[in-house]
């Protein structure tokens, strides 16, 4: 039976604060969460189109080995498995129960149940998840007996997700929902407390970072249990024996602190192991929760400063006078800007996707550290908005995923794609650090590029502030 105390959770906005629209200096949005008090929501009175919750989700879900994922909607909502094959590999099936215009009003349990059968049936998954859609908040059909009733007949857990995909402006909110089933529905009862054994959370990220952090925790004497992504259903429900849980991003939060109230396994939320300097921070923080002392740990840290030494040194990898821009989620973008601090380049401007009362302290303790002169940008897919501000602050490099950098590309500013790329360890960002330099030593073909393309009125968006359609609600 699920350990819930309610089959959904509140949406981020109302939990935890969560913004995404904001366009101004960082130190009033810091200021905005003090004594527990949340930002001044804003919203957007035009808006590009981003992700949302479904398929935030259906990322997460698409790499648990062994599973089968049903979406419980129109065939549109499972559209998203497209893209994930295309670039995120080969993962787990999904099927949809390709709801009509009669199932939204008259229901469609029985489909749904014939849907999971099917899937079952063809594949043999060790688990099913089913991802509810707008349609399901509309029709309300009852997904829990189904669920339930299946479950029972088929001896395998058919975890219900309760994604209504519009609640929420935040995509974010797709790991919540998503970590508030896997922790209610699959995580065991404790049994003994293995002080060798440490969960980590992977949401996101690629196949080749999950593989560095297991090296990396393997190196200082500890055994890695690393889930929901490129992880098997045995470590979720191993993860209530492990002497810590840690979190590479808020969106862990969820989960990790159900294993620390339920499973009395302590939760920490560290900062990314990007680059050297924070590479080595991280596996000491490691080694100092979990109680376990590394004569490891040392030798890796004094054989990597050598290294960093020669690199830094190396003009292949030193951004020394070269201004970056930064675009992602707020954890990897800062982390981003600890690494280009790091090999000796200056952050320009940040553009995060979303911040609330967990992340903002992130903010703070960087913003004290960095004391960046810049307006902080909060927008997820609202590339429009970048290119006002880019247009105004020229970096060197803009720095983001492929969606994003591309826009940066055409307006002739040299860009870097680091969605492909490993970024966690003490030798993977080196391959990011080099691509910077290239990327500053051969403008030519986004110059040309810039010269050549008119993405934007530029007459008139680019001569408004690009906080234009960013208004504070009211109410």
């Amino acid at each position: 039976m699920p350990s819930l105390p309610s089959r959904i959770i509140a949406i981020a906005e109302r939990r935890l604060g969560s913004i995404d629209a904001y366009y101004g200096p960082v130190q009033p949005l810091i200021d905005g969460y003090r004594d527990g008090q949340f930002f001044a929501q804003r919203i957007r009175t035009l808006s590009q189109t981003k992700g949302d919750e479904i398929t935030v989700i259906l990322q997460m879900l698409h790499q648990i080995k062994n599973t089968v994922t049903v979406v419980h909607g129109a065939r549109g909502c499972a559209a998203m498995q497209n893209y994930l094959e295309s670039y995120d590999g080969h993962g787990s099936p999904v099927f949809s129960t390709n709801l009509t215009e009669d199932n939204s009003i008259m229901g469609a349990e029985e489909v749904l149940r014939k849907t999971i059968l099917a899937a079952v049936e063809r594949h043999k998954p060790e688990a099913v998840f089913v991802v509810t859609t707008p349609i399901v908040a509309i029709n309300n059909d009852d997904v829990q007996t189904v669920a339930a009733d299946l479950g029972e007949e088929l001896n395998i857990p058919v975890v219900p997700i309760y994604a209504d995909g519009f609640k929420s402006k935040t995509s974010a909110n797709g790991y919540d929902i998503a970590y508030h089933s896997i922790a209610g529905f699959l995580t065991a009862e404790k049994r003994a407390t293995d002080k060798k054994l440490v969960n980590i959370i992977s949401s996101d990220g690629s196949e080749e970072d999950v593989h560095k952090i297991a090296e990396l925790v393997t190196s200082i004497g500890l055994n890695p249990n690393i889930f929901p992504r490129f992880g098997l259903l045995s470590a979720i429900r191993n993860s209530s024996n492990a002497v810590a849980t840690i979190g590479l991003k808020p969106d862990s939060r969820v989960i990790g602190e159900f294993l620390e109230k339920e499973r009395q396994v302590p939760y920490y939320l560290l900062e990314q192991p990007v680059g050297p300097e924070a590479t080595s921070r991280w596996l000491g923080e490691i080694t100092g929760k979990t109680g376990n002392k590394s004569e490891a740990l040392e030798f890796i840290k004094s054989r990597e400063k050598k290294k960093f030494d020669e690199l830094v040194a190396d003009p292949d990898t030193n951004l020394s006078g070269r201004k970056i821009y930064i675009s992602g989620d707020i954890y990897t973008a800062i982390a981003l800007a600890g690494l280009v601090k790091e090999f000796g380049g200056s952050v320009t401007g940040l553009s995060i996707a979303n911040i609330d009362k967990n992340s903002v302290a992130l903010l703070d303790e960087n913003y004290k550290k960095n004391g960046w002169p810049f307006n902080i940008h909060i927008g997820d897919g609202q590339v429009f908005e970048q290119a006002n501000i880019l247009s105004r602050d020229t970096p060197d490099v803009y720095l983001g995923a492929a969606g994003q950098a591309v826009h940066a590309a055409r307006l002739g500013i040299p860009s870097v794609n680091y969605a492909p790329m490993p970024l966690y360890g003490y030798d993977a960002s080196i391959k990011l650090i080099r691509a910077i330099v290239r990327a500053c030593s051969n403008r030519s073909f986004v110059e040309k590029l810039g010269s050549y393309t008119s993405v934007y009125n530029r007459s008139s968006w680019f001569g408004k502030n690009p906080n234009w359609y960013i208004k504070q609600e009211v109410g």
